[in-house]
C-alpha cells in the first residue's frame, strides 16, 4: 500500500486490518504487506514486493485500490502489468471487489 505523507497510524492500520480481513475471506495467506513510505531514504516497497514475487510459492498481490500502486492510470496500468507479466502474480485489488478504500 502507499502512504500520503499526511496518512495517519489508525488510517494505516485500518487499511492493515481490511487487507488482512480480505485475504482471510478470499482465502488467500497473507505472507507480508508491502507499504510504500513517503520518504526518500527508505526502500522501495515495490521493488522489495517484487523480490518476494520470485518466490514460488507466491502467486497473488492485494492492493486496496488502483492508487496503491501509482495515482495515474497509465503508470497503474504499467506496474500491474508488471507484476503479473513478468511474475505470474494475480493481482487482486480490494475497491474492485467487495469492499472500498479510505
Amino acid at each position: 500500500m502507499r502512504l500520503r505523507p499526511d496518512t495517519d497510524t489508525a488510517a494505516s492500520e485500518q487499511v492493515t486490518a481490511r487487507l488482512r480481513g480480505f485475504a482471510a475471506r478470499s482465502g488467500l495467506d497473507l505472507v507480508d504487506i508491502y507499504t510504500e513510505h513517503p520518504h526518500p531514504y527508505r526502500p522501495s516497497a515495490f521493488g522489495e514486493l517484487l523480490q518476494a514475487l520470485c518466490r514460488p510459492d507466491i502467486s497473488t498481490v492485494v492492493i486496496p485500490a488502483p492508487e496503491h500502486l501509482s495515482e495515474f492510470d497509465g503508470i497503474y496500468q504499467a506496474m500491474r502489468a508488471l507484476i503479473e507479466i513478468e511474475t505470474g502474480a494475480d493481482v487482486l485489488v480490494m475497491s474492485h471487489t467487495t469492499e472500498a478504500t479510505p
